[in-house]
């Protein structure tokens, strides 16, 4: 297991995953002694709700990250006619007939109590993915 996860982290040197719960350690004799209890414990699964039960629901609250902001946007789109040739009926296939091109876009960052920190940004032109990005990038500084 090891030699397929060690290139998913930036260690410099070996490192070791436990066959039972992936979780890494920088020896071997850490990992020896980890496995020795881990491979007691049962196999997590994820317990589906029964017909009866019908709902999953989460409960544990105290394990949820808080989250400082959000932000919620909307993109704005025009539709442009493609015009393309004739199909092929002998052929399944999928036709294009228009392409959505960005003409604007709005958004507003909230806090944790639902309150905005300032007004939405609001932009219509060209240009409109650059200039959302550009926003984006400005209010994660």
């Amino acid at each position: 297991m090891s030699s397929l996860l060690n290139h998913l982290t930036s260690h410099e040197h070996k490192v070791f995953f436990c066959d039972y719960c992936l979780l890494r350690f920088n020896n071997e004799e850490l990992l020896n002694q980890h496995q020795e209890d881990c491979q007691n414990h049962d196999v997590q699964k994820i317990k589906m709700p029964t017909q009866e039960e019908k709902w999953l629901e989460f409960s544990n609250h105290k394990f949820k990250l808080p989250v400082p902001y959000v932000i919620y946007a909307d993109l704005e789109c025009i539709l442009e006619k493609i015009s393309s040739c004739e199909q092929d009926p002998k052929i399944s296939s999928t036709e294009s007939i228009a392409k959505h091109v960005p003409c604007g876009f709005a958004h507003v960052i909230v806090e944790p109590d639902g309150m905005m920190i300032k007004p939405p940004t609001v932009f219509r032109g060209k240009n409109a993915i650059d200039e959302f990005l550009t926003k984006l990038l400005y209010e994660e500084k």
